[in-house]
């Protein structure tokens, strides 16, 4: 199995955080929505990821994908 490293630009208001997560999983949901942003809704660390499209300032409420993070 191979390893890689993604590093996103976004705007985050919290504490530091290292998350693992499939990225055939996030390409899929990139994939199926055309949004020029979308919404990643995290807990912690362990806790499920909610990703929504995201356009003109609110969530679009037409998708919700759900992935959980890889444990490493």
């Amino acid at each position: 199995l191979g390893q890689a490293s993604e590093t996103l630009p976004c705007r985050y208001a919290g504490p530091p955080l290292a998350l693992h997560l499939n990225a055939q999983f996030v390409i899929d949901f990139l994939a199926a929505v055309d949004s020029p942003e979308v919404q990643v809704q995290l807990r912690d660390a362990a806790a499920a990821v909610a990703m929504v499209p995201f356009a003109n300032e609110a969530p679009a409420a037409d998708a919700l994908y759900v992935i959980m993070p890889i444990r490493v």
